[in-house]
């Protein structure tokens, strides 16, 4: 009945387009390559109500000439609606009825632009509930992150049958579609919260060029899908216009919204984060050696934490400038000691590569100073996802916890 529902309401005329919806198979257009082909992939657990205005405003913004756009709305995992884009028309395909996972899914769609809607550029877009690193589980009743799992850590979280793709999947699905492309994804947009992890972000860089996300929670609306076509329509856009695009449009939306809203959203150069993360491992080793044999200013150091936290799950995240900053001044307190004034120009040489990944950076009035990209440390259980489980990040952050410090 679901099911049925749901394409229904998907066959409605939306207001402020003229939309057809009828069924079709996926055949390759008339025209010559276009600059980009999009997937637009999402689950309706917390998209639901907004998929039409979505796919709307991608209509409202899209140009024929450049941009080819598909949507997939993943029902289940054996049921997905499928639809063809165009600036006036909204094209129902042959729906998807195969069982198979998200990962599965969003890699075969791929192949499918590639050989069906082949462009000189790709986009994914992915929208749905997520928690980034979270090890929390959502009490309903509470109202509030609490508890500890090691199985909610992922995107697209869809409460009716509790599936979700994991971090772990989710990295190997880019790494898969980037196979897939014979090159880097050139653009990839989580539409989802808590998605922009230094370490994540990582962890995809060989894979995705320009990675656009919230370092903070968002609201269920998602972000601008208008703007985000209106710069695809822009002939010989870059991955990077298109990210720096996405970015102030949101940020304008949100403030209007919400004048104290706690948004914050980064468009990310991959490559400069992957350096970024190899400073930072190379920071962090120094500076556990310093620590190791300063149990007095490693306590001090750990305290840092219980100072900041991102608004609303606190107990996860810390923004990755804030928590470099803390310690910075923490360390430039032990004048006398020249082993730890030493770490103090690599923490600016850090700071600079850091922000200098960030290609474009806003942030709601509410959200405080933050730097676009996060750091999983949790307070309670040190079982997070990291790309290296017997990194320097790792050994730092099991240490903290040991030391009992909370925030």
């Amino acid at each position: 009945m679901f099911k049925k529902l749901f394409l229904f309401t998907l066959s409605v005329v939306v207001a402020g387009s003229s939309v057809m919806a009828t069924n079709a198979t996926l055949t390759p257009p008339a025209q010559s390559l276009k600059e980009w082909s999009v997937l637009m992939y999402g689950v309706p657990a917390d998209a639901g109500r907004f998929t039409m205005k979505n796919i709307d405003d991608a209509m409202s913004g899209l140009c024929n000439d450049t941009t080819n756009a598909i949507v997939c709305c993943d029902l289940v995992t054996d049921y997905a609606s499928l639809w063809q884009l165009s600036s006036k028309s909204l094209i129902q395909l042959d729906p998807i009825t195969s069982s198979e996972s998200h990962r599965a899914r969003i890699v075969r769609l791929m192949q499918l632009l590639v050989t069906q809607y082949p462009a000189q550029q790709y986009a994914l877009i992915i929208n749905g509930g997520s928690a980034g690193y979270i090890d929390h589980i959502w009490d309903a009743n509470a109202g509030d992150w609490r508890g500890h799992s090691e199985a909610r850590k992922g995107i697209l979280f869809e409460p009716r049958d509790n599936t979700f793709l994991p971090l772990a999947d989710f990295v190997t699905t880019l790494t898969n579609v980037s196979d897939v492309l014979g090159k880097k994804l050139d653009l990839f947009v989580a539409d989802a919260g808590y998605m922009t992890g230094l370490e994540l972000v990582t962890a995809v860089s060989d894979s995705v060029s320009v990675y656009v996300a919230p370092e903070s929670r968002q609201y269920l609306a998602g972000f601008r899908y208008k703007s985000l076509f209106e710069a695809l329509a822009v002939s010989g856009a870059s991955a990077a216009d298109i990210g720096t695009a996405i970015v102030a449009s949101v940020a304008a939306y949100y403030n209007q919204l919400a004048p104290a809203g706690v948004q914050c959203y980064a468009a990310l150069d991959c490559s400069q984060v992957n350096d970024a993360w190899d400073a930072f491992t190379i920071f962090m080793m120094q500076l556990n050696s310093v620590l190791a044999s300063r149990p007095a200013l490693a306590l001090d150091v750990y305290k840092v934490r219980a100072d900041i936290g991102l608004a609303h799950l606190a107990c996860c995240y810390i923004d990755s400038v804030q928590w470099l900053s803390g310690v910075q001044s923490v360390l430039a307190a032990q004048q006398n000691d020249t082993e730890v004034t030493n770490l103090l120009p690599v923490i600016d040489d850090l700071l600079a590569q850091i922000k200098a990944s960030v290609l474009s950076l806003a942030m709601g009035s509410g959200a405080g100073s933050l730097s676009g990209l996060l750091l999983s440390y949790s307070q309670t259980n040190h079982g997070i996802f990291l790309v290296n489980q017997a990194g320097p990040w790792n050994q730092f952050v099991n240490a903290a916890v040991r030391s009992g410090v909370r925030a």
